[in-house]
């Protein structure tokens, strides 16, 4: 695999800035592939070399929008939605979203487009994604590129053990910790997911950041 994902960022940036805000979608083609049972949904558009996007939270495909749009001229983008994401299927049961699977489901992904390999691109949660389907199987991924998550390697103590560390012991909420709790958090956002989604967007905003309310820092 070559070791284009600098490059491939910063052309991924540019295009991005000059892409048309277009809705695409009366102009992208939805499917599903399929990953050892669970359907994945996707839009795709343009034609050439395959590039897969994987979103990250709280999102779904359409996050990709202005960046298939430039690709496309080009390229075959597809850009999918995770499993428990808008259209894919929902399995339930927490060992679903193990990461192997998810890293299956971008495989899947790619087989169902009968390619031997893809350039795949991650946001945020989709960055580990993409990075780790890199160094498992090098040999389906031509590029890789990661955006606002760098690659890390894993810690010498589980995750949860390392959040609750810097958060949960200090009183500080972590939305990851919180998560933990399977049916607390659905029923919360479930209430109004419109006040949801808007509460997590301007967390992380710059208005947010102007108003001082600004995430804990580790």
């Amino acid at each position: 695999m070559k070791t284009r994902s600098l490059f491939f960022f910063i052309t991924l940036s540019l295009l991005c800035l000059t892409a048309r805000a277009t809705d695409l979608h009366e102009d992208v083609k939805h499917g599903f592939a399929n990953s050892t049972g669970v359907k994945i949904h996707y839009a795709t558009l343009g034609k050439g070399p395959l590039v897969v996007m994987i979103h990250g939270f709280p999102d779904y495909w359409y996050t990709w929008r202005h960046q298939m749009e430039a690709l496309a001229q080009d390229h075959q983008v597809v850009a999918i939605d995770m499993r428990g994401y808008n259209k894919s299927d929902k399995p339930k049961g927490v060992e679903q979203y193990d990461l192997k699977l998810l890293i299956g489901d971008v495989l899947a992904v790619v087989k169902h487009f009968k390619q031997e390999k893809a350039t795949i691109v991650g946001h945020d949660w989709g960055a580990p994604i993409v990075w780790n389907t890199a160094l498992a199987f090098p040999d389906r991924v031509s590029a890789v590129a990661g955006l606002s998550v760098p690659y890390f390697k894993r810690a010498g103590i589980p995750p949860l053990a390392l959040w609750n560390a810097l958060y949960t012991d200090k009183d500080r909420f972590f939305y990851q910790v919180y998560f933990q709790d399977e049916g607390v958090p659905e029923a919360a956002f479930g209430a109004d997911p419109a006040a949801g989604l808007e509460k997590i967007y301007y967390a992380l905003s710059g208005d947010a950041v102007r108003a001082g309310d600004r995430w804990p820092t580790l």
